[in-house]
C-alpha cells in the first residue's frame, strides 16, 4: 500500500526531511569526493596523511550532529552550514562537464532549497534563515571567495597547509 505525503504525521514530517537532507549532502560527498578520496579509501589505496582522515570524520561527525539535533532554528541553521561546506565536493563533480557554473550553483544550493520548499509547502511560508543564508552563499562566491582566492595571504596559507598535510 502506497503512503501519501499528506499520510505523513506532521510530527515525522520535519524529521524525515532532516534525515533526506542529511542523506542528500553525504551523496553530494561521496559523488564529489570519490575519485580523490572514498574511492581509493574503499580499494584500500588511500594513501592520505592522517589529517586527511580526521577531517573526513570531523565532516561526517557534523552530518550525524545535524540529524541528531532537536531545535527547528538549529536545523536550519545546521542545513545552511552544511550546504556552506558541500561547494568542495561540487566543485570536484567532473560528471557536470563545462561550463558548469549553473549547475555548480544549483547542485551546491539544493539542500537550502529543498528546505524552503519544505518550509513553504508545510507552512506556507519559508523560514528567514535559509532566505538570509542563500543569498549570503550565493554572494560570498563571487564577492569573497573569487577575490580572496588568488590573494597572496590565501596562496601562501594554501601551500603552508599543503606541505602540513603532505
Amino acid at each position: 500500500m502506497a503512503t501519501s505525503a499528506a499520510a505523513v504525521p506532521r510530527t515525522t514530517a520535519p524529521r524525515l526531511l532532516y534525515v533526506g537532507l542529511a542523506l542528500l549532502a553525504v551523496a553530494i560527498a561521496a559523488v564529489g569526493f570519490w575519485p580523490t578520496y572514498f574511492g581509493p579509501l574503499v580499494a584500500g589505496a588511500a594513501d592520505k596523511t592522517p589529517i586527511i582522515h580526521l577531517h573526513a570524520a570531523v565532516y561526517v561527525g557534523w552530518l550525524a550532529l545535524f540529524v541528531t539535533q532537536t531545535p527547528e532554528l538549529h536545523k536550519r541553521l545546521m542545513i545552511v552550514a552544511t550546504t556552506s561546506l558541500l561547494i568542495a565536493a561540487v566543485g570536484r563533480m567532473q560528471l557536470l562537464g563545462e561550463p558548469r557554473v549553473v549547475l555548480v550553483q544549483l547542485i551546491w544550493s539544493a539542500p537550502i532549497l529543498l528546505a524552503m520548499a519544505h518550509d513553504f509547502w508545510r507552512q506556507r511560508r519559508i523560514h528567514p534563515v535559509y532566505v538570509v543564508g542563500l543569498v549570503v552563499l550565493l554572494l560570498e562566491g563571487p564577492l569573497v571567495r573569487g577575490p580572496a582566492r588568488t590573494s597572496e595571504q590565501w596562496l601562501n596559507m594554501s601551500s603552508w597547509l599543503a606541505a602540513w598535510a603532505a
